[in-house]
């Protein structure tokens, strides 16, 4: 596989992560938790669409900028790029934001995205099965494709945004996404915000 080269948010330093073997000689990490140990605040972590995911729990616990190149649905749904990513992600099974403040993410595919006790995190670009944001201030999902879930109910997908015990959570020009049915589907959305005063 080549690695397509974009512009790298400015930081301190920024580094290249690929789990393909095929890119060992050309990235510096092909464990995206390991980058993310490895990497001081403010550095930028640019992560290449792969087909194999980069983990079921990840966790980021300073100040980092986490970039992919976006998701893809499918070929038909790629947009021009100029560049060939065989239509992967780089997908993330569960991304846990804890106790920690001025966080970017943006082009990841995650299964679940958990924020919590933290301060100005920014998700852009991003899909996100589902969300659950608590005791956090500031936080932002912007530009996002949010998946839709099955509640058990054959015919019923339910979108999940918890919010609990936080302040200036922003949801904002986001799609919301469902696997194509082949019956009729009903989908309601769930954006639960609960303020707790102590």
């Amino acid at each position: 596989m080549s690695i397509p080269i974009w512009n790298a948010i400015s930081g301190q330093t920024t580094y290249w992560i690929s789990n393909d073997p095929s890119d060992a000689e050309i990235v510096q990490f092909s464990n995206l938790q390991e980058a993310i140990d490895s990497a001081e605040v403010g550095d930028t972590l640019l992560v290449y669409p792969t087909g194999f995911s980069y983990g079921n729990n990840i966790t980021i616990d300073k100040s980092l900028t986490i970039e992919g190149m976006g998701y893809q649905f499918n070929n038909f749904l790629q947009p021009a790029l100029n560049i060939q990513t065989a239509n992967y992600n780089a997908t993330i099974g569960t991304l846990h934001i804890p106790g920690v403040e001025n966080v970017t993410i943006k082009g990841l595919y995650m299964g679940n995205l958990i924020i919590s006790n933290a301060l100005n995190i920014n998700i852009k670009g991003s899909y996100i099965q589902s969300g659950y944001i608590e005791n956090s201030e500031n936080a932002a999902i912007l530009n996002c494709f949010i998946g839709v879930g099955y509640n058990g109910a054959p015919n019923v997908g339910q979108v999940n945004i918890y919010s609990l015990n936080t302040d200036g959570i922003i949801v904002s020009n986001c799609l919301f996404h469902i696997i194509i049915a082949t019956i009729p589907t009903i989908i309601y959305l769930l954006i639960l915000i609960v303020e707790m005063q102590l």
